[in-house]
This record gives structure tokens, sequence and C-alpha cells, in this order.
């Protein structure tokens, strides 16, 4: 999957699932619509949940890029590499999720954002 923005803002948002986003269970406070309306901006979407709920589309294809097969500081970091091969370097990285887990945003050099303060 290649990512191509309308214009380039250079901010990667990598989300947990279950709790964050309004599809998850239990539903989150960020929608959908919220999270497409940041990438026409030109933000880069990244899932980094293992969770069965990720956003798709109507033919099933996930909505946005995932890593969630290693631990959470490890998946954002895959999802800033994954940028990297793509010849894009995001100067702000943020990490939106319910889970209190700002140590793994730590560990991976990212803002944590509680996502009921995702407010963008």
């Amino acid at each position: 999957m290649e990512f191509t923005p309308k214009r380039m803002i250079n901010i990667l948002v990598c989300l947990d699932v279950d709790g964050t986003i309004e599809i998850g269970q239990p539903n989150g406070p960020v929608t959908i619509k919220k999270l497409e309306d940041l990438e026409a901006e030109g933000c880069i979407i990244v899932i980094v949940s293992p969770s069965p709920n990720i956003p798709r589309r109507k033919n099933g294809v996930w909505r946005f890029p995932i890593f969630a097969d290693k631990s959470r500081a490890e998946n954002l970091q895959d999802a800033v590499a994954y940028l990297h091969k793509q010849g894009l370097d995001p100067i702000f990285k943020i990490y939106v999720s319910d889970n209190g887990d700002w140590h793994e945003a730590e560990k991976a050099k990212f803002i944590y954002c509680d996502a009921k303060m995702f407010m963008i």
C-alpha cells in the first residue's frame, strides 16, 4: 500500500483501536470521519493495534496501513520505518490511545494523546 496525500504536513498519527476509534470494542471517541478529514489534509494515519475491529473499506480491505504484530512501541517504530521507505520523514509523531500507555509512545519517540483529548 502506498500513501499519496493531497498535501503533506508531516504529521504521523498512529492509533489504538478498541476504546479509541468509534468502531472498536468498546467504542471510542475518535470517528472514522475525523481520521479521513485528517488524511485529506495530509496527515498519515496508521493503525498499531492487533484488534479485529480495524477500519475497513466496503470491500473489506483495511482503510489505513496497519502494524500490529509486535509490542506497541515496536509497531510505532515500524510505522515510521514504513514512511522512511517511501521517502517521508514525519516531524510530529502522535500516538492516540485510551490505554494510558504513554511509556510505549515515549519509547518510540512519539507524543502520547489520550483518545478523549484527540480533538484536532
